[in-house]
């Protein structure tokens, strides 16, 4: 495999859903461990690490 192909593959699996879980779960928690914000949470999440992605 080429370099360019390598880092194609790379960027169509990521983020995973298990990042973005993870990441999410720690805002809940620096949140207080609150309920009604998970989608936000998520949203954010994925926002964030698919930014510092790039």
């Amino acid at each position: 495999m080429s370099e360019e192909s390598d880092k194609e593959l790379l960027e169509e699996d990521f983020p995973t859903s298990e990042h973005v879980h993870v990441a999410a779960y720690y805002k809940w928690q620096h949140r207080g461990c609150g309920h009604g914000e998970s989608l936000s949470d998520w949203v954010e999440a994925h926002k964030e690490i698919t930014q510092a992605g790039r």
